[in-house]
């Protein structure tokens, strides 16, 4: 699956945030693609996320 910038994902790996909170219960913005891996505006910050498998999916409505 290909991502552009401008993207809405999910995000489905179970990584946990610094409140416990899971990251797919959010939806996160793409602002950059470089090879491998993404770089998601999430919650006003700037994440690298390495994009492959089924990780991400691609959103349909804005949770955040």
């Amino acid at each position: 699956m290909k991502f552009q910038k401008g993207d809405l994902v999910h995000v489905d790996n179970g990584v946990k945030l610094y409140n416990g909170t899971p990251l797919s219960e959010y939806v996160a913005e793409v602002v950059k693609v470089a090879d491998e891996y993404l770089f998601l505006k999430f919650l006003g910050k700037e994440l690298r996320y390495v994009a492959h498998q089924n990780s991400c999916r691609k959103a349909r409505k804005r949770r955040v």
